[in-house]
């Protein structure tokens, strides 16, 4: 009975030495007949640390380039509005908004690019004579002259004009409003060019003269009435006799030869 249990407790001890062993045998095979193995658990370990430093390369790289631009970009800069720009080209377009070369010739506006400027002129176009407008109220007033429409009627003698201007001066004549004086004699004139024609007076100055005789005329109306002297204009004529006179002052005077006093 106890060679039995001897053989017995062998067999215990040889089942455990032999369960041992294999774990053993398992983890020396793993460390020493698969190599590969190993290196891809090193490989897995050393990616973090090279993933990071590829991520720290490019975002170095990307400062750099935005540095780069950003020096290349103050290359460029406008040296009267102090802009900065990318390209040359890009400069020399915004220059034209300084230099008035895309300036519409009609309100002055500037423009950098030539498209815009075309679609600014282009906006309102008559379509009578082709010219162009940079509002609707300008087109729609110019359109007057080929309609002759006349909106603006005087209220007190029914005359009719295409623009309000031209009535609230018509109306200085029912008014008797003469806002123009003159600062040498103070005389005071309805009209603007009434008050020019009147300056030439104390400058001495009569532009218009008369090539038959040479008498010289400040205003170009006083000329057209001299001139019936020379061209036998006779216009006003007496209802008694039916003298003609070229001035209204002479014809009063003749006038008067038909009255007894």
């Amino acid at each position: 009975m106890a060679f039995i249990k001897e053989e017995s407790e062998d067999v215990k001890i040889e089942e455990t030495f032999t369960h041992e062993d294999i774990r053993i045998a398992e983890v020396f095979s793993l460390k020493q007949e698969d190599p590969e193995e190993q290196t891809d658990l090193t490989a897995v370990k050393e990616e973090p640390t090279e993933q990071i430093k590829e991520e720290q390369e490019f975002k170095t790289e990307t400062e750099d380039s935005e540095t780069e631009k950003r020096d290349q970009k103050s290359d460029f800069s406008c040296r009267l509005c102090g802009r900065s720009f990318s390209s040359k080209k890009n400069l020399k377009v915004h220059m034209r908004i300084h230099t008035g070369e895309m300036a519409c010739k009609q309100c002055g506006k500037v423009y950098s690019r030539k498209h815009n400027l075309k679609k600014h002129i282009c906006r309102h176009i008559c379509s009578t004579c082709g010219m162009s407008f940079t509002h609707k109220t300008r087109l729609d007033v110019h359109m007057r002259i080929h309609t002759g429409e006349k909106p603006f009627t005087c209220s007190e003698c029914g005359v009719s004009f295409k623009h309000k201007q031209t009535r609230k001066i018509h109306m200085r004549i029912h008014t008797g409003e003469k806002p123009y004086t003159c600062a040498e004699c103070g005389a005071s004139f309805g009209y603007s060019r009434s008050l020019k024609d009147h300056m030439r007076v104390h400058a001495d100055v009569n532009p218009y003269t008369c090539h038959h005789c040479g008498k010289e005329f400040c205003r170009k109306g006083y000329l057209n009435i001299h001139m019936k002297i020379h061209t036998e204009e006779k216009l006003l004529s007496c209802q008694h006799c039916g003298k003609c006179f070229s001035y209204q002052n002479e014809l009063k005077e003749h006038s008067l030869t038909h009255f007894d006093f």
